[in-house]
């Protein structure tokens, strides 16, 4: 089993009918305490950490056998909240960043990021859904 600090690029799905958790294709970049939503019929990991805070986001798209890039967010970060909200993934909170009250999201459409305006109190590791 792995640490709670281990950098992993292995990724899973569950299957709820069958029950039975599958291996996805391993991501391009190793990491932890990162973050991960679905927006526009893709799977999106962000930041995280691998010796250092990542300043670097990826997709599975279903039909894809392989993770892809997409543009960096503007911020590094680990222990962020990432979450999909009408069709945009957004990146809230950080371990990383003082104050940990940034936040920003990416348009799937557009592939970009843009800042929104900072939350009223910071937070690291939350959670949203």
């Amino acid at each position: 089993a792995a640490a709670a600090s281990e950098t992993l690029n292995s990724a899973e799905r569950f299957d709820p009918e069958s029950g039975v958790w599958e291996a996805l294709p391993d991501m391009r970049q190793a990491r932890c305490s990162a973050g991960a939503a679905a927006a526009a019929g893709a799977l999106y990991v962000c930041c995280g950490l691998d010796s250092v805070a990542l300043r670097s986001a990826e997709r599975l798209l279903p039909s894809s056998a392989e993770w892809e890039d997409t543009p960096p967010p503007s911020l590094m970060s680990y222990g962020a909240t990432v979450a999909s909200i009408g069709g945009f993934i957004y990146i809230c909170g950080s371990a990383s960043v003082s104050g940990a009250r940034v936040a920003e999201r990416f348009d799937p459409t557009l592939d970009s990021w843009e800042a929104i305006p900072l939350m009223s109190v910071g937070r690291s590791a939350a959670a949203a859904a």
